[in-house]
């Protein structure tokens, strides 16, 4: 074998340590951005899961115009929610946070609140 042959024996092995560093950087950063991510999602998750309402009443007053549905709830779960986030569901029709007023009054327990929800229909 010839000084020729080493040497570009040494090279090739040289140029194939560098892609495979090249590729395991690469593949560790997608790694570490999945993991990130997988992590923010289980947060989202958890918080969802920690958040529970009970209706305590449902009024429907049809003599006023528009008619008014007044749904009071309380939060008792360990997660506050953001009723400016929170949309009303009623038999399949949707209620959208623009389309209603909504009045928060304070639990005597902390973290939880009573949502007063009034809504048009």
């Amino acid at each position: 074998m010839g000084f020729g042959t080493v040497v570009s024996h040494i090279i090739l092995f040289i140029s194939i340590v560098t892609v495979s560093a090249g590729f395991f950087i690469v593949i560790n950063n997608y790694v570490q951005g999945a993991t990130g991510s997988l992590a923010e999602q289980q947060e989202r998750v958890s918080s969802r899961i920690q958040t529970d309402i009970e209706i305590a009443s449902v009024d429907y007053d049809n003599s006023t115009a528009p008619d008014t549905i007044t749904v009071s709830a309380t939060n008792t779960g360990s997660t506050n929610i953001e009723t400016e986030k929170t949309d009303l569901f009623i038999d399949d029709l949707r209620i959208s946070r623009t389309e209603r007023s909504i009045t928060v009054q304070a639990d005597t327990t902390t973290g939880n609140r009573i949502l007063t929800k009034s809504s048009k229909s």
